[in-house]
Order: C-alpha cells, then sequence, then structure tokens
C-alpha cells in the first residue's frame, strides 16, 4: 500500500508520496483545491494533520476507500516534524510519509458533516452574542462617565432604556443600533438552532432532561458525533475534562480539580444546565443528590459533580434510546426510605421482644445488624462472646427472636445469614454446631464454651465479614438500635 502525505495550507499543500517500501515516488505542490485530483489513485494511506482544512479532505478521501489518518498537531513534533528547528513543508510531507510507512499513525475522530456544521453554527451564534456583549460594554462604560444609572432590564431592552435617558450622541446612537441589529440576528439564530434540534432524534431525547436545552443537546451531540466511541460514561466523562486530575509520583499522590480537556463549550453548557436544574427542579434526584454533596464540599464542586453525572446520564440515554425519567433515581430513594422506616419498625419490635425475654439470659451479649444485598434487608447475627454455660441458649433464643421479628422460620434466617457470609466453609461447620446443639447445654459443654470465649472464641450463627466489609455495607443506626442489652465479662 502507497502512503501520501499531505502538508496542508490554505492557499497551497506540498504532498509526498512513498511505496511501501519507503522510497518516494512523487513529491509536488499542488493548489489545496486541487487535492482531489490527488486523490483519485488506488487505495492508499492518507495521512495529514489535524488543522481547519483536515477534515474536508479526510472526507473526500474517506468516500474514495482511501485509509486516512488525521494525526493530532500535539504530536506530529514527537513524530519528528520540525526536529533540530529545521521546518519546511516538504521537510514535513517527508517525515509524515516515512513515519507511515513504518508504523500504523494514531488518528484523531473524523466527525461527520452534520457535526462539523453545527458546530459552526453554534460558534457563530455564540460570535454575535459576544460581540453584542461587547457593545453593551462600551454604552455602560460611556454612561459611567456620565455618572448615569441605567434602570435594570433584559438584554433586549438596553437600547430603549438607554434611549429613555434623554438626548445621546450620534456615536452611541450607532452603537444601539449595531445593538439592535444584533439582537435580531441572535433571535434568527436561535429559531435555527431549535428547529434543527427538533429535526434530529437524539438531540429530542436528550432535551427531555431538565436543564437541557437545543443549544445544549447539539453542542453534546457535535461533540460525541459516534456514541460507540465511548465504552463507558466514565470515558465520555473524561473525554470531556470533568473528571479530577491526578499529578503523582513515586511516594507522592495528589489529585487535582477536573482536567477541563475537550471541548470547553460543551462543559460550560452542562455546568449552566445543572444551575438551571438546581434553580428551577429542586426536587429531581439528580439534584436532591448533589444538595448532599454540597453540604460537604460547597455548591460549586457540587454542581461540577452534578454536571459529571448528567454526561453520564446523556451518555446512556443516548446509548440506550430512552429518554430522561426520575423515577427511576425517585423510585431507588423510595425503596432505601422504607426499607429505613422497615429498620426501625424492626428495631422497635425487637426492643419489645428483647425487654420480654431479657431476663432470661441477661448476661448474654447480642449485637445485630443489617447488610444490603441487591434491593432485600438480610438480617446478619454478628459475633456473639459470653462468659457463662447461656452461649448456646442465647444463641438459639436470639436467632427465634429475630425470625419473629422479620417472619421468617429460624432455618430460613440461619439459611440467609449463612450465604451472605464470606467464608461458606467456616460459617456451614458453625451452622452444623449450632443445629446439634441441645437447648440447655451439659456441664462439659458450658466449660467448653468458657474456655472458648476465654481464648476469643466464640460458638456463632455464622462467620461475621471483614471488619471494614461489615462497617461499610452495615447500617451504623441499626447496630446501635441492636446492640445488646447485656454485658459480656
Amino acid at each position: 500500500m502507497e502512503h501520501l502525505a499531505i502538508d496542508l495550507g490554505g492557499r497551497e499543500s506540498q504532498i509526498c508520496l512513498r511505496a511501501p517500501d519507503g522510497s518516494i515516488l512523487r513529491e509536488a505542490r499542488v493548489p489545496t483545491k486541487q487535492l482531489e485530483e490527488e486523490l483519485k489513485r488506488p487505495n492508499c494511506r492518507v495521512v495529514m494533520e489535524t488543522c481547519a482544512e483536515a477534515f474536508g479532505v479526510a472526507d473526500e478521501a474517506l468516500k474514495l476507500g482511501h485509509q486516512t489518518r488525521v494525526v493530532p498537531a500535539s504530536l506530529a513534533r514527537a513524530l519528528g516534524v520540525g526536529a533540530r528547528k529545521l521546518k519546511t513543508d516538504q521537510r514535513d510531507a517527508r517525515v509524515l510519509s516515512e513515519v507511515s510507512c513504518r508504523i500504523d499513525l494514531p488518528s484523531v475522530h473524523i466527525p461527520s458533516a452534520w457535526a462539523r456544521e453545527t458546530k459552526s453554527l453554534c460558534a457563530m451564534r455564540e460570535a454575535l452574542v459576544h460581540s453584542r456583549t461587547m457593545q453593551i460594554n462600551t454604552v455602560r462604560g460611556w454612561l459611567r462617565g456620565k455618572r448615569v444609572r441605567l434602570r435594570a432590564g433584559e438584554v433586549e431592552t438596553f437600547p430603549a432604556r438607554v434611549l429613555e435617558l434623554g438626548e445621546i450622541p450620534e456615536f452611541v446612537a450607532r452603537q444601539l443600533r449595531a445593538i439592535e441589529s444584533l439582537t435580531k440576528e441572535i433571535k434568527a439564530a436561535d429559531k435555527d438552532l431549535a428547529t434543527r434540534a427538533k429535526a434530529h432524534e437524539i438531540c429530542v431525547r436528550l432535551m427531555t432532561v431538565p436543564g437541557v436545552g437545543p443549544q445544549t443537546a447539539l453542542r453534546y451531540v457535535a461533540a460525541i458525533d459516534e456514541v460507540s466511541r465511548f465504552a463507558s460514561p466514565s470515558e465520555l466523562e473524561s473525554y470531556l475534562g470533568l473528571t479530577p486530575g491526578e499529578n503523582s509520583s513515586s511516594d507522592r499522590k495528589r489529585r487535582t480539580s477536573i482536567t477541563k480537556a475537550g471541548s470547553s463549550a460543551v462543559r460550560w453548557l452542562l455546568v449552566e444546565a445543572c444551575w438551571s436544574m438546581k434553580n428551577h427542579r429542586p426536587s429531581d434526584p439528580m439534584v436532591l443528590w448533589a444538595d448532599k454533596i454540597a453540604q460537604r464540599r460547597g455548591k460549586r464542586i457540587a454542581v461540577i459533580a452534578m454536571a459529571r453525572k448528567l454526561a453520564g446520564i446523556m451518555y446512556a440515554m443516548w446509548r440506550d434510546g430512552t429518554s430522561y425519567s426520575p423515577s427511576k433515581s425517585a423510585k431507588r430513594e423510595a425503596v432505601v426510605m422504607s426499607k429505613s422506616k422497615q429498620l426501625k419498625a424492626l428495631g422497635r419490635q425487637s426492643d419489645a421482644l428483647e425487654s420480654k425475654r431479657g431476663n432470661e439470659c441477661p448476661e448474654a451479649v447480642t449485637t445485630c445488624g443489617f447488610v444490603w444485598e441487591s434491593e432485600h434487608v438480610l438480617p446478619i447475627v454478628a459475633r456473639q462472646r459470653t462468659s457463662t454455660s447461656a452461649a448456646l441458649t442465647a444463641n438459639s433464643r436470639l436467632r427465634h427472636l429475630v425470625a419473629d421479628a422479620t417472619n421468617e422460620a429460624p432455618a430460613t434466617l440461619l439459611s440467609k445469614t449463612g450465604a451472605s457470609s464470606k467464608s461458606g466453609h467456616a460459617a456451614q461447620r458453625r451452622q452444623r454446631q449450632v443445629a446439634r446443639a441441645p437447648q440447655t447445654p451439659h456441664a462439659s459443654q458450658a466449660s467448653r464454651g468458657t474456655q472458648n470465649g476465654a481464648r476469643g472464641r466464640s460458638l456463632c450463627l455464622t462467620h461475621r465479614p471483614p471488619h471494614s466489609r461489615f462497617r461499610s455495607r452495615t447500617c451504623a443506626k441499626t447496630r446501635e438500635t441492636f446492640s445488646g442489652a447485656g454485658t459480656g465479662a
């Protein structure tokens, strides 16, 4: 396969064609408008640097069936472009073609024609807004020099509010006429954006998210272009520069602020969408999630985290072909709240049962916690520690106590608690010991229980998970609710 390197320019471009063995077949300087004629050859690999003309030429090369590589400009220097302070168009084209003969050069994503046109439309609309802002600031500066304060109002009414002050010079009136003209053009651009967004199926689905309008949806879709480029939401969030950076070396570990890589316009629009959602939809599950972060880290960090979450949600909507449904998050929150209420009710019921039976085994110390397994609450009886002969009796009665509170059979409860153990063999062995143990232990068993307690071991219903896992997955309030009433030795 031949390798054609093109050093693009505004008027003329330099080409260098090499054979598969690396020998130069042709070098020429041709007008950029006539590059299509140079591309009409047998299939080859076309290599060029990123620039304004690169994606248009890449489209033509792809249509003709060529392998196209658009090399990032940041990588070009590492390949030898401009090495030793010697940089000419001919040398650059030679270097690119030579490297292409040796390795398969990485290429940036070549956006579609629709994505490039949408980016241009949004960028030109943004330029109109910036121009109007500059014009308004010049008039405001003139007013401050005259010590005149303008009444508050919308941007569209700015010229009318200035004219209310009385007679103004001609050069100020000229600025006001320019502001009115820019306002009309901005409104026309907004209509074009709205029409373009409504005609795009993906943008229509993305606009179902609160705070996401035509500009945000179009910018997002144009920046991503193909959702299949990203394997997960995390990759897309990193591509947009919404993930924390890191500057670590050796033993030093340092996390920095967000990387701010990728499109700054998309990142800015996502943050603005989150502020809009926060102000107008305070009961949305995403906003409630961000409020919890704001209590710990502040509003600004919470909004950035919310923007990162919003980018991931929009990615999932695009990938799965669905619309925004806050009921999913709300349903999960409702499940958590309902189970919390169930745990509190269960704790009160257990306290009542324990108060009735507490006099029967006052020396047993029992701790009962709850962990979340998918969407089911499984009771786990933690390690028991006792110094009396009532250890087995306390274990048995505790099993019946929790079974009464959860409406579960003791055997079923025992199997559930055993299934949640991390070390299955040890848990099954202890379960068999408890199952074979009589309700009233003999003196030998009592002494053996005392010895086990003295050596720091005990007979229990199930093996306790590691401390870190137990602590992270166990509700602290529930452990306090189910803390044992007795005291151990």
